[in-house]
């Protein structure tokens, strides 16, 4: 039988199953070590506890949203009222028989309503216990048929289920800026809001079929991805991927904002262990999906929209928009205008390597840069981390991603002068170069105390990433 859907599309209106981060549950079942593949490292009793106390708090706030979200229904009160004043509104409202305060609200600048409310469907899947499966009604009610609908216990098990919450309380990642002429990596996604408030981006590769060996939801950007080439003649071109697979980009279309000059597509990906989702696809006319689109930004505030866009999110066998889903109105493209980084013509080069991990550093700089002088009589320092601060801090944020404690590496990386770490200027740039025996590695860079998502490439036993700046980094074992 079909295998299920997300925890949280037993809402029947999640458009795929799957919102936020690139939280996946990382499989652990023989994985391959980096640098030390006789010893894999194994997060110590701290971590675990610190994993287990934040994934039972996210399970309890999930369980108490649920049964806000069942009550709130009950009374026609919208779905993110809370507290005092949802119970005053549920009063008001079994007096006045009035909901218009459900759909009073105003739209926020990102094309997003504050006060959508939960869809039938969803309030009616709400009504189950927390981690029930979805009935045959909701089925019907949302459009899937019941044998689609059905959610897969390991699924469940494995991946964690983010707290609902308005979708006030999201904003995607667009910023502005002027930029002199040249080419640019930025950050730029492609989304679709979900009924629920979350955004789903098409750019990340997690997905809840775990094709790829990305089994996640697809609910938090991704950095660094895409190519800005600005002309001299005022031309803003962007070229972006759509990574992920089962939340498919169908079609897109120019609109005021942007224009499309350019898309690329490739067939669709299927599944050797699932005959059903193949004939699903097939069934469903699906055979390809756009990968890759180029588009001319029209203006300069960072946020776009496409028109007469399709999508089809694979998982829920569903097409959007759909009459079902009045709150999913965009197709919407995002770009961090503010905070891109301009490509490195490499006018110096040169490449370090630590001995004890086979770990090296390539750095290109401008003529221009100020780090020249200093990395020209750089060393390479590699430090593993095994505790202390840093290390904590790596356990605290993968609990943010995860729903299963990961195994995981951490080093720092840095180029050391005069006992001084470099630190790089907009002109210098580096390439990582990690030896691991295994191309799903996922990795980070903690900075402030965040972790920031890589886009590592697998070649020749060896894991690179592009870095801004180097500094200490996580390395998830696939």
């Amino acid at each position: 039988m079909r295998s299920k859907v997300l925890g949280f599309v037993l809402s029947g209106v999640l458009a795929f199953s799957m919102v936020p981060s690139s939280a996946f549950a990382a499989s652990q079942n023989g994985a391959t070590g980096l640098l030390e593949p006789a010893a894999v490292q194994q997060m110590d009793s701290t971590a675990g506890a610190a994993v287990d106390q934040a994934n039972a708090s996210n399970a309890a706030n999930f369980s108490d949203q649920q049964e806000k979200s069942t009550d709130e229904a009950a009374a026609n009160t919208p779905a993110n009222s809370s507290g005092a004043e949802a119970s005053a509104e549920a009063a008001e409202l079994a007096t006045t028989g009035s909901n218009d305060s459900a759909n009073s609200a105003e739209p926020n600048p990102n094309g997003t309503d504050s006060n959508t409310a939960v869809q039938p469907e969803a309030a009616a899947a709400s009504s189950e216990k927390s981690g029930s499966s979805v009935t045959q009604d909701t089925a019907k009610n949302s459009g899937l048929s019941p044998e689609s609908s059905l959610v897969s216990e390991q699924r469940e098990q494995k991946l964690m289920l983010p707290e609902a919450q308005s979708d006030s309380s999201f904003t995607l990642p667009a910023s502005s800026a002027e930029l002199e002429a040249g080419t640019y990596t930025v950050s730029a996604n492609v989304s679709m809001l979900t009924p629920l408030g979350f955004p789903g981006y098409t750019t990340s590769p997690y997905n809840p079929e775990g094709i790829g060996g990305k089994l996640g939801i697809p609910s938090a950007p991704v950095t660094d991805n895409a190519t800005l080439v600005l002309g001299a003649d005022g031309s803003h071109t962007l070229t972006v991927d759509l990574a992920n697979p089962v939340f498919t980009v169908q079609d897109v279309e120019s609109s005021d904002s942007v224009t499309v000059k350019n898309v690329v597509t490739q067939p669709i990906e299927t599944k050797t262990d699932d005959e059903q989702y193949n004939k699903d696809l097939a069934s469903a006319g699906i055979t390809s999906r756009i990968s890759q689109v180029t588009v001319n930004l029209n203006n300069w505030t960072g946020s776009y929209q496409f028109a007469n866009w399709k999508v089809y999110a694979i998982t829920l066998g569903t097409f959007f928009p759909n009459a079902d889903s009045p709150s999913i109105t965009s197709l919407d493209l995002s770009v961090d205008l503010a905070n891109v980084k301009k490509r490195v013509s490499g006018d110096f080069q040169k490449t370090y390597t630590d001995a004890a991990t086979g770990i090296s550093v390539t750095v290109s700089a401008d003529k221009e840069a100020s780090t020249i002088a200093r990395l020209q009589n750089a060393q390479l320092k590699v430090e593993k981390v095994e505790s202390g601060a840093d290390h904590d801090a790596a356990v605290f944020g993968l609990a943010q991603h995860y729903a299963s404690t990961p195994t995981f590496d951490q080093y720092k990386i840095n180029l050391v002068a005069n006992g001084e770490s470099i630190q790089f200027d907009d002109k210098t740039s580096a390439s990582v170069t990690v030896p691991a025996s295994a191309n799903d590695w996922t990795v980070y860079q903690l900075a402030n105390g965040e972790l920031i998502a890589a886009s590592p490439t697998f070649d020749f036993g060896a894991i690179t990433f592009s870095a801004i700046s180097l500094g200490n980094f996580v390395f998830v074992e696939p």
